[in-house]
């Protein structure tokens, strides 16, 4: 992103009278990111650009600063037709061009001049990047569903993350959750059907790192994680099954650089915050 856009999104924040971290509440995303585009750092996606200009009330075009000329030349896209039976004659591919980063929610035309919103009639989509980089090419043999799948699975995991960080009510709800119950049952059932009350004695050490994993999330503050659970965890894995009790131990030695990390990272946020 370039710097004017970072400035325009800044001055459009602060005549809003939005903070960051509520921009980012409302966004669904962390501080973070907000404080990335602000320093042009990073560029917010499609649907962040949209949401941005519904909150703000103002068109794409003057978020940034695009300025529409009514004769305006259009893009010269070529949406041709082409089989491919030669290659493989149970399939039959299509060449079609849609924006980089759009969703499978918009409307393309296809290769007859009409548009559809939902997925095409053919079985295989062949997406080929165009000489003015508007397209993207994804290859032969990616379909509409496996770009739509991963794509889904992304936006998913991001969704739930995000969420936690700005859903209180999903927090409690995940905090709620009797998980010191579900450790000693998970103890209980592996001893008593496989016999292995050593090593699932080890579960329970996992008891601090759900609650103290939700907070750090919840919170943005990597300092509440249990970092000292983990190392435990995986020292007495090591050790069991490897017996590497030396030089395992030498994992403890990370946990003071861990929370140094972590407060040299947040003391270098908060110093370019106040550049801004």
């Amino acid at each position: 992103m370039n710097k004017e856009i970072a400035g325009k999104l800044l001055a459009l924040r602060k005549q809003n009278g939005l903070s960051q971290e509520e921009l980012a509440e409302k966004l669904g995303i962390s501080r973070q990111s907000v404080s990335k585009w602000e320093r042009a750092e990073a560029s917010p996606d499609t649907g962040n650009l949209i949401a941005l200009a519904r909150i703000y009330n103002i068109s794409l075009d003057l978020l940034l600063g695009i300025k529409v000329q009514d004769n305006a030349p259009r893009s010269d896209i070529s949406l041709k037709k082409e089989s491919y039976s030669d290659r493989n004659p149970e399939k039959k591919t299509e060449r079609v061009m849609y924006p980089e980063n759009s969703s499978s929610e918009e409307i393309y035309p296809d290769v007859s001049g009409n548009c559809y919103a939902d997925k095409p009639d053919t079985p295989d989509i062949r997406v080929e990047k165009s000489d003015n980089d508007l397209g993207k090419y994804l290859g032969e043999e990616e379909t509409y569903e496996s770009r739509n799948t991963a794509s889904g699975a992304e936006a998913v995991y991001k969704s739930a993350f995000f969420r936690l960080q700005s859903d209180k009510k999903l927090y409690k709800k995940m905090m709620l959750f009797p998980y010191p119950v579900f450790a000693a049952f998970a103890f209980v059932m592996s001893g008593a059907l496989f016999e292995l009350w050593h090593p699932m004695w080890m579960i329970f050490l996992t008891v601090p790192l759900y609650y103290t994993t939700l907070t750090a999330i919840h919170k943005q503050n990597a300092n509440i994680f249990c970092y000292p659970a983990l190392v435990s965890i995986f020292y007495f894995f090591i050790g069991f099954v490897f017996e590497l009790w030396h030089p395992g131990w030498l994992l403890f030695l990370t946990i003071p650089v861990y929370y140094w990390a972590v407060n040299l990272g947040k003391l270098s946020l908060k110093s370019m915050d106040k550049n801004i």
